[in-house]
């Protein structure tokens, strides 16, 4: 039998107090709830009790991970009730048998909990629980065959378009779009709704069997530890190498997944260990590395700042004044606050844009112009109408044919200078993009000039409405004095005068905004000096050597460096 007290949790949060009792026999469990706010007086109930109505019931989601990381894997051979113990009212630890499992990688995150008090004393207060859990999860597809060796070769015998796309990666391409497409087709299209079961709604590849089987996860516990601390990520890791499989006693590193700020914490508290003389000292046990839920968000971060800007709502089809017209307003520029808005936003524009593209292709108007030419097919004629727009659509918009890069020599003796592209070519690009930069320059001059401007015409009004309201008030107050009787006017000169304390705000405000833009207008028009000649240079003999463009690219550099300062 194994007990999970929780007498502290219970003092803590009276109101949700609870205990569970699990018992094992066959590799089967009995739950038995209980009630009570100590353990001197539980009762039996029939089903968990939560908090009434109105009080917080953080403590019972605390509970439910208690009962996932007890009840898992009830049925692994060789365990037995003394392997589940606990360390702290937050803590569990499961010894799990790694050698049983193929591959494997561990997934971590912190776990904060705020709990609130009723009554706000000296000895009582809010208090923050700083908890990390982590989760095994076994690989579908198993790694195991592949050869640990580095491939080694000679960079200068591999060709140029062995780092490109091949023409078999740009067919799968295609043809991965032709699918995408449909599926938006029959999705938006009435008349095509009934085509549903000839599109492909998993792209099939060489893991889709594995890719079915359902995932395999071991929750590995939860640790009252706080990961922004040097010391206790340190120590979270060392309680997570119990998991990291040996060979000949030498670690075999797992894959650690984690957010952004997760992995960070993680590579640093390896390198405030990197000086330790083992591995486990060294804290090598582990490959650090972030997973896809931030990687997408990354991603789709970085698509709205490219995308979605503010000064754009007036132009029609982009994405900020489509925001507006369908009015998808939990759409926000911060993308991590809003995930969900922004990538069905993102979705939703993008079925629209291929809708517009079919109509371009059938050189139709409206979708209503589709329904009617397909209301009189057959099922099998509108199939093959669906096929054929849809490879249309990718031929005239999203077709990519494969590079070609000139190479010239053989074996090990292939001169450098070959490898690079086309001098033409090279020139081309470094002079359209010193064009860009010169005018990025130019107009984000004459953008701080027109602002600073504005703020030093607002300084110099507040100068004249402060110096105003002062003169006013030391009329109306010697008025006041003169004859006290007279209220108002006394009233009148300490309203002035407060006036005049407010407008001093803002033109202390509107001074350090008007500073500022000066000194940012200041630093574009040093920057363009310092680069105009080579700019003049190579604009009129059409040639600018790599060193030259790397010094323009470095001074734009730190430009945009010093401008961040500002802000």
């Amino acid at each position: 039998m194994v007990l999970l007290n929780l007498q502290e949790f219970c003092n803590e949060w009276p109101h949700v107090a609870q205990v569970v009792e699990i018992q094992e026999a066959n590799s089967t469990c009995t739950i038995h709830w209980y009630k009570g706010a100590n353990s001197n007086n539980w009762k039996p109930c029939s089903k968990p009790v939560r908090g009434k109505k109105g009080r917080k019931r953080e403590p019972w989601i605390l509970l439910q991970l208690f009962m996932e990381i007890i009840l898992t894997d009830l049925d692994t051979p060789d365990r037995t009730s003394e392997e589940v113990f606990t360390e702290s009212p937050y803590t569990t630890v499961m010894a799990t048998e790694t050698d049983e499992i193929s591959s494997f990688q561990i997934v971590m995150d912190n776990l904060n909990m705020m709990t609130k008090v009723r009554h706000k004393t000296e000895d009582t207060s809010n208090k923050m629980h700083n908890l990390v859990h982590a989760l095994a999860v076994q690989d579908r597809v198993s790694a195991d065959d592949l050869e640990e060796c580095v491939p080694q070769a000679d960079i200068l015998t591999i060709p140029n378009e062995a780092f490109l796309p091949s023409k078999v990666d740009y067919t799968q391409l295609n043809q991965e779009y032709n699918i995408l497409i449909q599926r938006v087709l029959v999705e938006n299209i009435i008349e095509l709704k009934e085509c549903k079961e000839f599109v492909i709604y998993h792209i099939p590849h060489q893991f889709s069997k594995e890719s079915r089987k359902k995932s395999c996860v071991i929750p590995l516990g939860i640790l009252e530890k706080d990961e922004n601390k040097t010391e206790e990520m340190i120590e979270i890791i060392e309680h997570l190498h119990q998991y990291t499989p040996k060979a000949h006693d030498k670690m075999m590193p797992l894959l650690m997944g984690g957010d952004g700020l997760s992995v960070e914490r993680g590579e640093g508290a390896q390198k405030a260990r990197a000086d330790g003389i083992s591995q486990e000292d060294r804290l090598e046990g582990f490959i650090w590395k972030s997973e896809d839920w931030h990687a997408h968000v990354i991603s789709l971060q970085d698509t709205f700042n490219q995308l979605f800007k503010g000064t754009s709502s007036p132009e029609k089809g982009t994405l900020f004044q489509l925001r507006n017209l369908f009015e998808h307003r939990g759409v926000k520029s911060e993308v991590k606050d809003v995930v969900n808005s922004c990538r069905d936003f993102l979705r939703f524009v993008t079925q629209g844009y291929v809708i517009l593209a079919a109509l371009n292709v059938l050189n139709m108007h409206s979708v209503n112009d589709i329904e009617e030419s397909l209301s009189t097919k057959t099922k099998g004629e509108k199939k093959t109408f669906m096929e054929n727009l849809s490879k249309n659509m990718v031929s005239k918009f999203l077709q990519t044919e494969t590079p070609s890069l000139k190479q010239k020599g053989h074996g090990n003796k292939i001169n450098k200078e070959n490898l690079k592209l086309p001098i033409e070519d090279g020139q081309n690009y470094r002079l359209q993009k010193i064009t860009e930069i010169e005018k990025t320059l130019i107009n984000e001059r004459d953008k701080r000039k027109s602002l600073y401007k504005k703020y030093k015409r607002g300084v110099n009004v507040t100068d004249g409405v402060d110096t105003s309201l002062i003169s006013t008030s030391v009329v109306l107050a010697g008025i006041g004095i003169a004859f006290p009787i007279l209220l108002p006017i006394q009233i009148a000169a300490v309203v002035c005068g407060s006036l005049g304390g407010l407008v001093k705000l803002i033109r202390r405000k509107l001074t350090t905004k008007s500073k500022k833009h000066y000194e940012i207008k200041t630093m574009a028009e040093c920057k363009l000096n310092s680069i105009k000649d080579l700019i003049s240079k190579s604009l009129t003999d059409g040639q600018i050597s790599a060193d030259e463009f790397k010094l323009i690219l470095d001074e734009l550099e730190k430009f945009n460096e010093m401008k961040k300062k500002k802000k």
